[in-house]
């Protein structure tokens, strides 16, 4: 005997799978005001692959980072969770935000 699923059923199945993907793959965004940077390397080194030292004026770049107004933004990983925070704790003028 097969059992037939409605549309409404297939939708709830479908939105389950989703969250739970989503669940596993937790993303962690990242706020950079760069404007207001003094370019004292704290976030270089605490996560080399994610922060850059620009050769131009100094500042720190986020590498990943899409700026929109001054204000650049950007996704990781869960799992780099505790670096970010530890770069934006080390931020001595803290114009890193991270939120999970």
């Amino acid at each position: 005997m097969l059992y037939q699923l409605r549309t409404s059923e297939l939708l709830i199945i479908r939105n389950l799978k989703i969250r739970n993907s989503q669940e596993k793959n937790k993303m962690v965004r990242i706020i950079f005001y760069r404007k207001k940077c003094i370019g004292c390397n704290a976030c270089v080194e605490t996560n080399k692959n994610r922060w850059r030292v620009s050769r131009k004026d100094g500042k720190c770049n986020l590498v990943g980072g899409i700026e929109k107004k001054g204000i650049y933004r950007a996704n990781a990983d869960d799992e780099e969770y505790k670096m970010l925070m530890n770069a934006a704790k080390n931020c001595p003028v803290k114009i890193i935000k991270v939120e999970k």
